[in-house]
């Protein structure tokens, strides 16, 4: 009899960490970002760098099967922490669904403004 495939008889959080890292992968291309070697690890903090104009942006990934994301004041503040004063936080979100990936991103309304260059007001 043949052996399983590994992800057959992974946990549930074994699933999670490969769906996410499979999901910041694709984002961070279609982005055309590099990636950040170990990131999360040591003093390395973000997932991706994307230069825009002047600027860098910090780019943040989360990948979720769920119907929803929320972003709560804990990620805004990590983003805004871990960016620093010289990058422009920029988060990205994957929404896995059967057959079909979206990614969707968010910042604060300052870093638009900086990046289209004019003021937008909601």
């Amino acid at each position: 009899m043949s052996k399983k495939p590994d992800w057959l008889e992974e946990t549930k959080g074994q699933r999670s960490q490969r769906i996410g890292k499979r999901g910041e992968r694709k984002a961070l291309e279609k982005l055309k970002a590099k990636p950040v070697a170990r990131s999360g690890a040591g003093r390395t903090k973000g997932d991706g760098r994307k230069r825009v104009g002047d600027h860098t942006l910090h780019i943040e990934h989360k990948t979720t099967e769920a119907g929803s994301f929320s972003i709560s004041r804990y990620i805004r503040e990590k983003l805004l922490r871990e960016a620093g004063s010289r990058r422009l936080p920029f988060l990205s979100v994957t929404f896995i669904r059967p057959r079909k990936e979206e990614t969707w991103v968010a910042m604060p309304l300052w870093v638009l403004n900086t990046l289209l260059g004019e003021e937008v007001e909601l």
